[in-house]
């Protein structure tokens, strides 16, 4: 045989090789069909994808949305078609800011909304869409105002009642990079800002700062998380890179429309930490302890501290925090009860590169039939996205979902192994929080993500997955973005 022959023979076999190995491989880049979508030089993803039923058809099939750097809101169906053309959100530039979704006027309908600003990070605003793409209503926070606009809002009931009388709309909730936190609610035709109404005027002059956060602009800040504690009343939370946390808490009953006096005093908590401390990541809310009322308040800072408060007569630090991953912790916590045995667990993603999963004691999670943990895990590059937590393998407890800045999507079951066919390798960083829910309807979990180069992917898993409540399937846990799950 000759030498030439013999060569040829060798790269037939390596080309099949290649062929099989991205065909069988269990790190093959085997997207859902019709996905991945996107990419561009502009039209990288920085945003967390929402995955949600827009169009309330019969069979369940939800979508997905996700804005873009180059300025365009992005509306993909299950199956990765367009489910409506891309919507130009007129920021002037790109958003990082994810969607929330709520009903905003109070017909029974999801409205979307998204933050944003110009290209000079200036000039903050809030748009609201219909379903149908139409554009509901906008409002900038401030005129003329240098403030930025990065941070995701959340939609929540929190002005139940006004005058006496119901008011059935949810209201937008957002920090902007002055520092400052704004209520919108619909007034029938359009947003007004709750914070600056008349109603408010003595309130806001005899405690001017009573409603800031002293933040300051920042690329990065931290989201409001909004958390029922009663019936008529709705407590806030916001960390600050001024390296505290503030918080407020609202009450709304027909006895007791909201006035000043139901605007609990600005409370700063403050970790004792150097000068140089700040809080990059939004707040998770969970009652870690159960006893009801106020949440405890999860949060981690830039010098790679995961804090814990608690409350009870008074804030304090929860016996068994802060954990220390080493590196700036940016990503919001997670929180559900993982192994099923009543009590919440928090993943915490650090940009050391590793994902935590600590008990609520503030110890390393020890799986069942364990003596050891396993916890943490690593990924092969800095984590900005927050991990996820999900059944999705049909078998009881939940699973742990990480994106890394390394170009890859894990998996990893509750003892740290990895699911079979993970982690898939995209190449590309990926910033954006994975969405981890039932997309086609069909009683099997996908994970929907982008990464830099512009993409949006769709993995589907092959297992039919266990409904398990209190779960985290997305960014700041569910489509309302409100930093907790039910």
């Amino acid at each position: 045989m000759r030498v030439s022959t013999v060569i040829q023979s060798r790269r037939d076999v390596a080309l099949s090789c290649i062929i099989l190995t991205l065909v069988f491989s269990p790190l093959s880049l085997r997207a859902q069909m019709g996905w991945p979508r996107g990419g561009g030089d502009e039209r990288q993803v920085m945003a967390s994808p929402i995955v949600v039923n827009l169009d309330g058809d019969l069979e369940t099939r939800s979508q997905v949305l996700v804005p873009k750097l180059d300025g365009y809101l992005y509306l993909y169906d299950h199956d990765g078609t367009d489910f409506h053309s891309p919507i130009n959100l007129n920021f002037g530039g790109g958003t990082i800011s994810s969607v929330a979704v709520g009903d905003v006027n109070g017909d029974g309908d999801l409205n979307i909304v998204i933050v944003g600003d110009n290209s000079n990070a200036q000039g903050a605003r809030v748009r609201v869409y219909k379903l149908d793409g139409s554009l509901l209503a906008q409002r900038t926070l401030y005129s003329n105002s240098n403030a930025s606009g990065k941070a995701t809002a959340c939609v929540a009931d929190i002005l139940q009642y006004i005058d006496n009388d119901r008011h059935e709309a949810e209201e937008i909730i957002i920090r902007d990079g002055r520092g400052q936190v704004h209520i919108l609610y619909w007034n029938e035709t359009s947003l007004d800002n709750w914070l600056t109404s008349s109603e408010w005027s003595s309130f806001m002059t005899t405690n001017s700062d009573s409603q800031w956060d002293l933040h300051g602009a920042q690329s990065i800040t931290p989201s409001v998380s909004v958390f029922p504690i009663s019936e008529n009343a709705t407590y806030l939370v916001v960390p600050s890179t001024d390296g505290r946390i503030h918080h407020w808490t609202i009450s709304s009953s027909v006895s007791s429309t909201p006035h000043a006096n139901d605007f609990v005093s600005h409370a700063p908590m403050d970790p004792g930490e150097d000068e140089d401390f700040r809080f990059l990541s939004s707040a998770s809310l969970a009652d870690l302890t159960g006893k009801g009322g106020k949440p405890e308040i999860i949060v981690g800072g830039n010098n790679g501290k995961v804090y814990v408060w608690t409350y009870s007569s008074g804030w304090s630090m929860m016996s068994g925090w802060p954990r220390d991953t080493g590196q700036p912790v940016i990503a919001s916590p997670a929180v559900a009860d993982v192994n099923g045995d009543g009590n919440l667990e928090i993943a915490v993603s650090s940009y050391n590169g590793n994902v935590y999963l600590f008990t609520k004691d503030g110890d390393d999670f020890v799986p069942d039939g364990h003596s050891e943990s396993p916890w943490p895990v690593s990924t092969g590059g800095p984590v900005f996205a927050s991990p996820i937590l999900q059944e999705v393998d049909g078998e009881v407890g939940l699973e742990v979902i990480a994106a890394s800045l390394d170009g890859s999507i894990y998996i990893w079951r509750q003892d740290g192994t990895l699911l079979p066919g993970w982690p898939k390798r995209i190449g590309e960083p990926i910033y954006s929080t994975p969405s981890v829910m039932d997309l086609h309807g069909a009683g099997r979990m996908s994970v929907v993500f982008g990464d830099f180069a512009g993409y949006v992917y769709c993995f589907d898993l092959h297992y039919r997955y266990l409904p398990t409540q209190s779960v985290w399937p997305q960014f700041r846990g569910d489509i309302r973005r409100r930093g907790w799950v039910e």
